[in-house]
């Protein structure tokens, strides 16, 4: 949008940065947030993703149980823990993760060249190289980015206006 002026800060709690240091802050936490106002930016799914180099190398697993033999990453979802796997039965399955990290191109990056068996979203960014999923038949999970805005910014016209292109761009209800 012209005109429009974006500045991002990376930041564990985003909303620890509002009001002061942020106006807007984009969260995958779906918790509510006293004092402020969300906008759902949609879901993308979670999945576990691996190489070809990989499986040339040490196979892949056929079934959730078998994944402690493998090596693997994994990315860090606010509120949700790394020593798990939620299973479509609504099951979790224990893991020991190799690698745990809040960025998902890192993730991408370690699986990419054959060294893990990745838990990632699918984001259209992270598509090249090619990875293969795994086991999408048992493990499941999603994450549901927020754009939050604290109460005492939603009137400021900038800040109505952006959270008005949010909601209309993301099919969500303005807040």
């Amino acid at each position: 949008r012209p005109g429009l002026q974006l500045v991002f800060v990376y930041a564990e709690d985003p909303a620890a940065l509002l009001p002061t240091r942020a106006e807007l802050a984009l969260t995958f936490d779906e918790s509510e947030i006293p004092g402020t106002r969300a906008i759902r930016l949609g879901e993308q799914a979670l999945r576990l993703v691996v190489s070809e180099q990989y499986v040339e190398r040490r196979g892949a697993p056929s079934d959730a149980s078998q994944l402690a033999e493998h090596d693997l990453a994994v990315w860090r979802v606010p509120n949700r823990s790394t020593d798990t796997l939620p299973l479509r039965d609504g099951r979790e399955q224990a893991i020991e993760p190799r690698l745990i990290s809040d960025d998902p191109l890192h993730i991408h990056r370690a699986v990419a060249v054959g060294d893990y068996i990745g838990y990632l979203p699918i984001l259209p960014q992270l598509h090249d190289p090619p990875l293969k999923s795994l086991l999408s038949e048992h493990v499941v999970g999603a994450i549901r980015p927020h754009l939050i805005c604290p109460d005492t910014l939603s009137d400021v016209p900038r800040v109505d206006r952006f959270l008005a292109i949010a909601a209309e761009v993301s099919n969500s209800p303005a807040p």
